[in-house]
């Protein structure tokens, strides 16, 4: 009895680590123009990113609806089809990446400790509902901050959005 008592308790102990271990970042958003200080429930309707407006998100609403009237032309200075248009899925695609940087609680994790709105290269899974292309795509316009490297496969096994940092 003794011995199940000990692996219980145990067994708790280990999930409380794991779950701090898991949260510790929240609470925190990273630092970036269309950031709030920290995440709180959307006050307004979100126009873009609805994954993320019944969430403690830490995008403001002002920056999903300037993403849903002219995706980062006005945010960022830029354009994402700027060898040619994006297909449906592709933006789709993007749009989903912009609003887990702009909005997600648990971004912070991956705060790069030197640039202040930037994050650490994050691996993310192929989605197979999703067509990649096999286009090696390098926006270059200067005024943005941090620049993704979109790389378009559709591999089934985990991708890397490397970030480079000027």
């Amino acid at each position: 009895m003794a011995r199940w008592m000990i692996l219980c308790l145990f067994s708790v102990i280990i999930l409380v680590i794991v779950r701090a271990s898991l949260v510790s970042a929240d609470g925190q958003c990273i630092k970036g123009k269309y950031h709030k200080p920290k995440p709180s429930p959307a006050n307004k309707p979100f126009k873009a990113c609805y994954q993320y407006r019944t969430t403690n998100s830490c995008c403001k609403s002002e920056f999903t609806v300037e993403l849903a009237a002219t995706r980062t032309e006005k945010l960022y200075n830029h354009t994402w089809d700027i060898c040619k248009p994006l297909s449906a899925k592709c933006l789709e695609f993007w749009m989903h990446q912009e609003c887990f940087y702009q909005c997600s609680p648990y971004l912070y994790k991956w705060a790069h400790p030197k640039v202040q709105d930037g994050v650490h290269g994050k691996n993310i899974n192929c989605d197979s509902r999703v067509q990649y292309f096999t286009k090696l795509d390098i926006p270059t316009v200067p005024s943005v901050h941090l620049i993704h490297i979109y790389i378009y496969t559709c591999i089934h096994r985990p991708i890397h959005i490397i970030h480079l940092f000027q």
